[in-house]
């Protein structure tokens, strides 16, 4: 399943958060989440409907939705670059 997560890095020593897309790994790949490995910015890079401002709002919803997971360690969290499939 897609969605986004909150991941936390440690840059030159500072904590920074980010919002990345998340995917859940396949039990083979040994299962758990795997991450984008660049943060993601509010785009309309795929429509998912005919009005590109409800495909913002549908982005930023789940944005806010990832507020509420547990928050990922960018280190130990394996990256991916699977394309999302639209969920709720």
């Amino acid at each position: 399943m897609w969605n986004f997560r909150i991941v936390r890095q440690e840059i030159d020593g500072d904590i920074r958060y980010s919002i990345h897309e998340s995917f859940d790994l396949p039990a083979g790949e040994g299962g758990g989440v795997g991450i984008s490995p660049d943060p993601r910015l509010v785009e309309t890079w795929h429509s998912w409907t005919e009005n590109p401002i409800e495909d913002l709002r549908w982005t930023l919803q789940r944005m806010l939705d990832s507020l509420d997971k547990p928050i990922l360690e960018f280190e130990s969290t394996p990256k991916t670059v699977e394309k999302p499939e639209k969920v709720g």
